[in-house]
């Protein structure tokens, strides 16, 4: 139903008396098959939460150039052509809260007046289209888009002049919202439409048309800005991308771990192979040159991590695991036992990490444990896992966030080993966790984690909030998965002191 109560208020604060109510009920199902697209369209490929969402007639479903016109922002489109306010305002729940977007831009309005609706009417319809969106998003910004004249509708402009001026009255007495100007531009100095700014038809805008309407609306965006990150990937292929996704780096070969250096050279386990059939740790410059090599003497080598001076941490998995810590010259400088079941090499150990203390952080993946060592190899500290861990990561805090591979979840334990936190797939759109191998604790407290088992075209990295809110997910059509990474900067540039 329409907002009696908010049209009355409405227009008796302006004057005159409440309009009559439309005898012909609204026909909302005439948009089905439209919303029902874009619902399919999310299971397909859920969007990431808490971006900027447009929402209204055709003039926002048909601009296509809406991703590129706003690049630092996450940008999604709901627009159902021929809609008017009131309908956006019922599907909301469908269209606007499962995205839970930070900021929502409504332009609608034009077809209201169109169809016979008042000025008055129509900006009551935006009051109530608000009252919507605190219910389930008080926080959000709206903002609304002034509505334009158009040439086949230029009858109409004195209409559209005064239900912009309507809801810019409203916006008064409301919070978090805003207007940004989409009449102004579409007139000449002498207030005649431009049609240079239309399609054949006269009422939608070409390619200058969105351009201006974009400049109107580009200072208004507040929220929503897109988070970008280099990485470098190890797995079967071992990458550098860039923010855009863009191979800009590769080694010819399968890797388990790796750390691009402060130099630009780059830390690498490499996968058993012929040449290597114990797997190996080297370093390798970005013409691919080896300038540092150990080769490993067991079953595999599933670790590397930098250490100062130039010492490279590395574990070996075989009938006596361990971790080594190496010099530059290949000799050994700490040779730490580690208490693992040798029935399955491959189980045995995933991302060790020195911690701070001088103790190592051991990932036990078949143990279903994690276990922080001494130099001497004494267990000083461990903790069961819900499944087998794969990442181990000691926060500052003193807890311990872990990525349980096949179980498909990640749970941070704290000192005691209980569970504080916990991220499954029943927490995420679309289910994206496909063995969560590789994680990394980002200094904003975000997660991001791999799912190794994904396929070509689907989520292979998901960055969540605390609040389990998806700001970032990375896909390619590669086969190999992405056992483990590391956040780059936009210059290819690894942050300090990664958690990971």
């Amino acid at each position: 139903m329409r907002p009696t109560l908010a049209l009355i208020c409405l227009t008796f604060a302006f004057g005159g008396s409440a309009p009559a109510q439309q005898a012909k009920p609204h026909d909302f199902a005439r948009w089905e098959n439209e919303v029902a697209a874009y619902e399919a369209a999310d299971r397909a490929a859920p969007p990431g939460k808490g971006g900027v969402l447009f929402i209204g007639s055709s003039t926002v479903r048909l601009w296509t150039t809406l991703a590129a016109d706003f690049p630092d922002h996450a940008v999604v489109n709901r627009g159902v052509g021929g809609c008017e306010i009131a309908d956006c305002t019922h599907f909301a729940d469908r269209l606007i809260f499962p995205h839970a977007p930070k900021q929502i831009v409504l332009r609608a309005g034009g077809n209201d007046v169109h169809n016979g609706r008042s000025p008055a009417e129509v900006a009551a319809d935006y009051v109530a289209f608000v009252a919507a969106v605190r219910a389930k998003l008080p926080d959000a910004e709206v903002t609304f888009v002034g509505v334009n004249p158009a040439p086949v509708r230029s009858g109409e402009t004195e209409k559209y002049r005064e239900l912009n001026a309507l809801v810019r009255a409203a916006m008064r007495k409301l919070t978090r919202v805003s207007y940004a100007d989409g009449f102004g531009f579409a007139l000449t100095a002498d207030g005649q439409t431009r049609p240079e700014l239309f399609v054949a038809d006269r009422l939608h805008f070409n390619a200058a048309g969105y351009k201006l309407l974009a400049e109107a609306v580009r200072p208004h965006l507040i929220a929503g800005k897109v988070v970008r990150h280099g990485l470098l990937v190890t797995g079967g292929e071992t990458l550098i991308l860039d923010a855009g996704g863009a191979v800009t780096w590769q080694y010819p070969h399968s890797t388990r771990d790796g750390w691009v250096l402060p130099t630009g050279n780059v830390l690498l386990a490499l996968s058993k192979s012929a040449a290597y059939p114990g797997g190996a740790a080297v370093e390798v410059d970005r013409a691919g040159k080896i300038v540092f090599e150990f080769k490993g003497t067991q079953s595999e080598v599933n670790t590397v991590q930098p250490l100062a001076g130039g010492a490279v941490l590395l574990t070996e998995a075989g009938d006596k695991p361990r971790l080594l810590e190496v010099a530059r010259d290949g000799k050994i400088l700490a040779d730490v036992p580690l208490q693992a079941q040798t029935k399955d090499h491959h189980m045995q150990s995933r991302m060790a990490r020195k911690l701070a203390t001088g103790n190592y952080l051991v990932p036990q993946l078949l143990d279903r444990l994690v276990r922080e060592y001494d130099p001497a190899g004494k267990i000083v500290w461990e903790a069961k896992t819900p499944h087998m861990p794969f990442t181990a990561i000691r926060l500052p805090d003193g807890n311990t966030l872990v990525g349980c591979t096949h179980g498909n979840l990640i749970v941070e334990l704290d000192p005691t080993g209980k569970e504080v936190w916990r991220l499954t797939n029943d927490d995420l759109p679309g289910k994206p966790i496909n063995d969560a191998c590789g994680v990394e604790r980002l200094a904003n407290g975000n997660t991001v984690f791999t799912s190794y088992n994904a396929k070509p075209g689907q989520v292979k990295l998901t960055e969540v909030t605390r609040d389990k809110a998806v700001v970032w997910t990375h896909t390619d059509a590669r086969k190999a998965g992405v056992h483990h990474f590391q956040l780059l900067d936009t210059a290819g540039k690894p942050g300090a002191n990664p958690l990971r």
